[in-house]
């Protein structure tokens, strides 16, 4: 996502046929502005339509956005409220 000279980055890969979400990362003048929460709906979404699961390798779903979003739980390759 473009921030004017600063971006927004989902960084992911793909293992198997599941999206392996490893970083979301918003620059810090721009946190607490819902960016990271739109870059994860986006990529639960996208996984969604097209019939894949989310390993969220990633801190902030982990910890934040699948605790705040427990609808999107169903879409993980693995239990999360583990970790």
């Amino acid at each position: 996502m473009n921030l004017g000279t600063d971006e927004a980055v989902l960084i992911y890969t793909l293992v198997g046929t599941a999206l392996d979400v490893r970083t979301i990362s918003v620059p810090e003048s721009y946190r607490g502005r819902g960016i990271a929460e739109q870059l994860a709906r986006f990529v639960f979404e996208y996984a969604k339509n097209r019939g894949k699961k989310i390993i969220p390798t990633c801190p902030y779903l982990r910890q934040h956005f699948l605790k705040h979003h427990p609808d999107y739980l169903h879409l993980t390759a693995e239990d999360t409220t583990t970790r």
